[in-house]
């Protein structure tokens, strides 16, 4: 086994030293860390949603929770658009602070360079469709 420890020392560790110390990379790394505690409060907002709030569940079934609050599927429905807002949006954080980060790295208006990251995310964007007299913007490729 410590054979094997030292191939891959040897092999793979400077590879992945010189991954984590490319800006880019490391860019990418620090917008998802920053990130981080609004994919865990989704996370834990799906998790209520799943375990509380469905008819299905082990919890509501064991507990009778449906005759006791009639309207869980409502709430449900509140906490599904709560999960659906935060995931969804990630994307656009996403393309904020990368773009943030490395104008940083390079001492640059990083307010500015993320708002104009913000622009050309929305540009590439599919073209908004019409759904009763208003434009919409497809949430298909955003998200994680």
């Amino acid at each position: 086994m410590q054979k094997f420890n030292d191939i891959i020392d040897r092999s793979l560790v400077p590879v992945a030293t010189k991954l984590n110390n490319q800006r880019h990379i490391a860019a990418v790394r620090d917008a998802f860390m920053l990130i981080f505690p609004l994919t865990i409060s989704a996370s834990l907002v799906i998790l209520v949603n799943n375990i509380l709030f469905s008819n299905d569940s082990f919890v509501v079934q064991l507990l009778r929770l449906s005759s006791v609050f009639p309207n869980l599927e409502s709430a449900q429905q509140v906490l599904s658009s709560v999960a659906n807002g935060t995931i969804n949006i990630m994307s656009i954080f996403i393309t904020y602070l990368v773009a943030q980060i490395l104008a940083k790295h390079f001492d640059a208006d990083s307010t500015l360079v993320g708002l104009t990251s913000i622009a050309c995310f929305m540009i590439l964007y599919p073209k908004p469709f019409n759904a009763d007299d208003l434009n919409v913007v497809s949430t298909q490729y955003l998200g994680a």
